[in-house]
């Protein structure tokens, strides 16, 4: 995701100084919040998964 970041801010100078049009600015962005959204929909399966492994594994902690 990092170089999606790193993409999207030269994107923004380049339009800034012609170099470049709306077209891959928003290309650009569309890759960056793609990324950010398959980073959070990652963090949650990660977390649902060692749930699910804890339970299998009968380490699950249920708090009353």
């Amino acid at each position: 995701m990092a170089a999606t970041e790193a993409s999207a801010l030269p994107s923004q100078n380049d339009l800034d100084w012609g170099l470049s049009n709306f077209v891959d600015l928003a290309t650009a962005n569309q890759q960056l919040v793609a990324a950010q959204a398959d980073q959070a929909q990652s963090v949650y399966t990660l977390f649902f998964q060692e749930v699910l492994m804890k339970h299998a594994l009968g380490t699950l902690e249920v708090i009353e």
